[in-house]
């Protein structure tokens, strides 16, 4: 890779905090581990950030973006939006997989304070209403109960695979980061939800 191919180095800090407390299992990490795994130097990260509390409040912005983007595959006009439903989930569950840290960020904040922090609110903001739409439509059903329960219902079966697998190291005898399963589990969690 050359310099110019590179991700900017401030993106590179944020992607190895991600990658090191996914590896770790905790928000737990060093400047020198970040600079290390990010190819900067030490004063790079301070530059960029300032402060610990900054980098993991920048990990989440630069996370809810992520799902920003992941969620503008709800809104398409799809004649088929089973299309989109799986598409979305498939995508939702790759970028969860690529970046298991944020999970335990999450986690963290939870037991820190009760608040599951900006990645949470971005993701429940930004798909709740396209998911009730798409799944009134494709069930036939618009009570407002039974589809928030739905939503809950893909929200968990969505993250509970990558916590099994990357968080617990339990598989249950499937690679929640091969693409070729997230493949064969997002049609099947889809064909659950809405039957």
């Amino acid at each position: 890779m050359t310099q110019k191919d590179k991700p900017e180095a401030r993106e590179r800090i944020i992607e190895a905090v991600l990658k090191i407390i996914g590896q770790k299992g905790n928000v737990k990490f060093t400047v020198r581990e970040i600079a290390k795994v990010a190819d900067v130097n030490l004063s790079a990260v301070n530059y960029y950030f300032r402060s610990t509390k900054n980098l993991l409040n920048e990990v989440e912005i630069y996370f809810a973006e992520k799902v920003h983007e992941t969620s503008k595959i709800l809104t398409n006009e799809n004649p088929n939006p089973k299309t989109d439903l799986i598409n979305w989930t498939k995508a939702l569950m790759e970028l969860l997989a690529k970046n298991t840290g944020i999970l335990w960020i999450i986690a963290n904040k939870i037991i820190q304070k009760g608040n599951p922090g900006i990645f949470i609110d971005k993701l429940i903001e930004e798909s709740n209403q396209n998911l009730k739409k798409i799944i009134s439509v494709l069930t036939g059903n618009n009570n407002e109960q039974y589809l928030s329960l739905k939503i809950i219902q893909l929200m968990s079966g969505i993250s509970f695979p990558i916590i099994m697998c990357n968080g617990l190291g339990k598989n249950l005898g499937q690679n929640f980061n091969d693409p070729s399963v997230i493949e064969k589990y997002s049609n099947l969690i889809i064909d659950s939800i809405l039957s």
